[in-house]
């Protein structure tokens, strides 16, 4: 160690030694005031990331495979789940739905604001309302779901729509018109057998199928008749029938007619007797189906029957019908009554042909 006369006999002042000392001190507290001040910028920064992770921890929906955007650019997804309804969903890139995060915490006024977007065609914006709301634990109403719903479908926004009807099945909020609308929007778009799959997909859900009523059977037997699968049809009604579902005016009108364009008279005439069961009244191209069906299966006397019911109520028989009641009772050996049919027949305003060969 250099001792102070050492300095001296070298020419250096105890001044400058102390003033050395003293600069180097300083540079040392300030290099260690620094480090102590970026440690204390980074554990701020910490902390503050910590407080944002756990301001952005809310629970996610028990479905997590669509693409998400928390109000950025980056994607979250989630696990694939392989039921048919996820993959009718699709997979596009561009699915990603902007989340916000909500002051109004009132499920009441938030589904009457999706209601209102619905309604008003405005479909991006009532679907990130009902994101942030299912991302908030909040709960929209069915009626503003049902509402998006068809909002989507009507803009032709089928995959959106299977988004939210995947959610709402998870979180069994569904009903039958939910079901009824998703249904036909898939048979129109992608044919009867995929709706097929996606009803049997529901039906094997207990939950979903609770709510199954004549709306969704009438809707999936529309669709089978759009490509006369009478079979599937027919299945169709026996299930209805199990589940303890009578069929409405609506049902018995579309099995009728599509029995009878596919050639299953019996079936139709089946319909026909349940129907009047049931105590429905028939309307008119319903009557004249069976009046048809009935000449195609030598069944006179109901056709008659028939005949007499559309004129008690009002109803008047078109052209074909009337022809097909004189050839029957020709066939019969009915002149009498083949006669009483041509005359009614010009006294309903239809012009003779030679169908039925009379003057």
């Amino acid at each position: 160690m250099m001792t102070l006369p050492y300095l001296w006999r070298k020419g250096i002042k105890s001044s400058h030694v102390c003033d050395s000392s003293f600069a180097f001190q300083r540079k040392v507290a300030i290099v260690e005031f620094g480090l102590a001040c970026e440690e204390e910028n980074i554990l701020s920064r910490r902390e503050k990331e910590e407080t944002d992770l756990n301001l952005l921890k809310l629970k996610p929906p028990p479905w997590d495979n669509s693409s998400i955007q928390l109000d950025s650019d980056s994607e979250t997804g989630g696990a694939n789940q392989s039921s048919t309804i996820s993959e009718r969903a699709g997979t596009r890139n561009d699915n990603r739905h902007r989340i916000h995060f909500l002051e109004e915490r009132n499920e009441e006024r938030l589904s009457e604001r999706i209601l209102n977007l619905s309604r008003t065609n405005k479909s991006r914006s009532a679907m990130e309302l009902y994101w942030s709301m299912e991302y908030s634990g909040l709960k929209p109403t069915l009626h503003a779901c049902n509402s998006l719903i068809s909002c989507l479908l009507r803009n032709k926004m089928l995959d959106d729509a299977l988004s939210i009807f995947k959610a709402m099945k998870a979180s069994d909020n569904i009903t039958g018109h939910t079901c009824s609308l998703v249904l036909k929007a898939i048979g129109n778009a992608q044919g009867c057998d995929a709706a097929l799959d996606i009803f049997e997909e529901l039906g094997r859900n207990g939950n979903c199928k609770k709510v199954f009523d004549a709306v969704v059977y009438n809707t999936m037997i529309s669709i089978c008749g759009k490509g006369n699968d009478w079979v599937e049809i027919l299945r169709i009604w026996r299930s209805m029938k199990e589940n303890g579902l009578a069929g409405t005016a609506v049902t018995y009108s579309l099995l009728v007619s599509i029995f009878v364009r596919c050639g299953q008279n019996e079936l139709a005439i089946d319909a026909y007797h349940e129907m009047l069961q049931d105590r429905l009244n028939p309307a008119n191209d319903e009557m004249q189906a069976i009046i048809g069906a009935c000449g195609k299966e030598g069944k006179w006397d109901l056709a008659r029957n028939v005949f007499e019911n559309m004129l008690k109520r009002g109803l008047k028989p078109n052209l074909v019908t009337c022809n097909a009641l004189i050839n029957a009772f020709g066939k019969d050996r009915k002149v009498k009554l083949a006669f009483r049919i041509y005359s009614l027949l010009k006294s309903f305003g239809h012009s003779p042909d030679s169908t039925h060969g009379m003057p």
